[in-house]
């Protein structure tokens, strides 16, 4: 294994899809460990950021998704 396997093993454990194809040994199954828990927060994070921005450039669309209620009142 080369800098690309390296690459491609970091890249399916950030995304927590974990092909299984390559393994860790030894010590590196905690670092491993906590990068697939960092990939895994950090897609929460995104996702809720992208909700915020969202729902602040839209504003008529309500965190329960009850746009139509919304438009009713009007």
């Amino acid at each position: 294994g080369g800098f690309g396997d390296a690459v491609y093993f970091s890249a399916a454990v950030y995304t927590t899809v974990g092909f299984g194809d390559i393994t860790p040994v030894g010590h590196l199954r905690l670092l491993v460990g906590i990068e697939a828990l960092t990939g895994l927060m950090l897609v929460a994070w995104s996702a809720s950021f992208t909700f915020l921005v969202s729902s602040r450039l839209h504003p008529s669309i309500e965190s329960d998704g009850s746009a139509e209620k919304s438009e009713e009142k009007a």
